[in-house]
């Protein structure tokens, strides 16, 4: 079935594939993650881009829960063979923040244990997983991450605090920005004031009545 569905998409027909798609949260997990690796390896184009044409029709919440629930199955075996599967997935909603035993970033984590290449970590760490929460992880199972996983996974979160650090910044300096507008509106509104006030009152000398008496002789 799912073997015709992409035949028809290649031949310019989506609407099999849609269809199938959106009832694939209907079926087990090994049906589904045949269906997406099938679509994965078997189209000649951007793997992601047909990806996307095929959930087209599928609701975001449905097509989430069924990219991200065969990641962890993914990430305990043979992890490098299936590095094309995996970026397709995370570039069309996968959740890479899957959180395990009360830690997120744990796929990040079991990544890092599995010698996962750069390119997949990299991948989770730019598409969500929390670099803290995996390195949390580690610590709370030591015995199976040695000084080289807990490293990297230092790195990452090191990445992730710099890039929200500098995303922070023009925001504290739009803040700063507005405050000093603000202040510079405040002064300028009090000598406005103050000119107003100067004005009524050298206008109300200029309307007061003259004295017109003439001195006695």
């Amino acid at each position: 079935m799912c073997d015709g569905a992409i035949e028809a998409l290649d031949e310019g027909h989506p609407e099999n594939i849609q269809i199938l798609f959106q009832t694939l949260h209907k079926f087990d997990q090994g049906t589904t993650f045949r269906a997406l690796y099938k679509l994965t390896v078997k189209t000649l184009e951007d793997p992601a881009a047909v990806m996307a044409q095929a959930f087209a029709a599928t609701p975001e919440s449905v097509r989430k829960e069924i990219l991200t629930n065969p990641l962890p199955d993914v990430f305990a075996y043979n992890i490098n063979q299936n590095e094309k599967f995996i970026e397709t997935i995370l570039k069309n909603g996968a959740n890479a923040n899957v959180a395990k035993d009360g830690f997120d970033g744990a796929l990040l984590a079991i990544a890092v244990i599995n010698d996962a290449s750069p390119k997949i970590l990299n991948l989770l760490s730019d598409y969500g997983a929390d670099a803290n929460g995996a390195l949390n992880r580690a610590y709370s199972n030591a015995q199976a991450y040695h000084s080289t996983h807990i490293n990297i996974l230092k790195i990452f979160k090191d990445k992730q605090d710099n890039k929200a650090e500098q995303e922070k910044a023009p925001q504290e300096d739009i803040r700063t920005i507005l405050k000093q507008i603000q202040e510079n509106i405040g002064d300028l509104t009090a000598a406005v004031g103050i000119l107003a006030e100067r004005i009524d009152a050298q206008q109300a000398a200029q309307k007061k009545p003259q004295d017109k008496s003439y001195p006695k002789v």
